[in-house]
This record gives C-alpha cells, structure tokens and sequence, in this order.
C-alpha cells in the first residue's frame, strides 16, 4: 500500500509539475503575443501620425504651388496686357504717321 501510494503521490507530483510548465508556457507565450501586438499597435499608430503629417505637409506645398501658379499667371497676364497696349500705340502712331502729308515724313 505504501508503494501504491507513493506511486500516486509521484504521479500527482508529475501531472502537477507538467500542468504548471503547461500553464507557464502558455502565459509566456499570451505575454510576448501581447508585447507584440502592444508594438504592432505602436507601430502602427505611429505610422499613421507620419502618414497626417505628410498629407498635411503635402496640402500645404499644393497650395503655396497653386499660389505661386496663380501669381504667375496674374504676371502673365499683366505682362501680356502691358505688350497688348504697347501693340495698340504702336499701331495707332503707324496710322498717324501713314496719314501725315508727306512733307511731314521728310522733315
């Protein structure tokens, strides 16, 4: 009966040893998936902050481009304009000059 009993006792021990390694295995391995997951998060996250910040950065260089388009374009223009006026006097001396007397184009 001693015998038999110290069997069982052994095997108790045993199964209680495997169980608990078993156990701490597994809360091992929940804390590294959880460690890992803590860090996919972060990493994420902080990804996604990066990502704002650029299209942030990326809104804001459009605009100013499209500033700098516009005032261009507004220069342009004025310039184009300016050329225009300059054409229109030219045109209109050409004609008061082609209707002059032509003593007037001897002088």
């Amino acid at each position: 009966m001693d015998k038999c009993q110290a069997d069982v006792k052994q095997c108790i021990a045993q199964e209680k040893t495997f169980c608990e390694e078993s156990i701490s295995a597994v809360r091992t391995e929940a804390q590294q998936d959880l460690e890992r997951t803590k860090l996919s998060a972060e990493q994420s996250a902080t990804k996604s902050k990066e990502s704002a910040e650029a299209a942030k950065e990326s809104a804001k260089l459009a605009q100013e481009t499209q500033k700098d388009t516009r005032k261009q374009f507004d220069l342009q223009k004025e310039e184009t304009n300016k050329i225009a006026s300059e054409a229109k006097n030219v045109t209109k001396q050409n004609e008061r000059l082609s209707m002059a007397p032509q003593s007037y184009h001897r002088r």
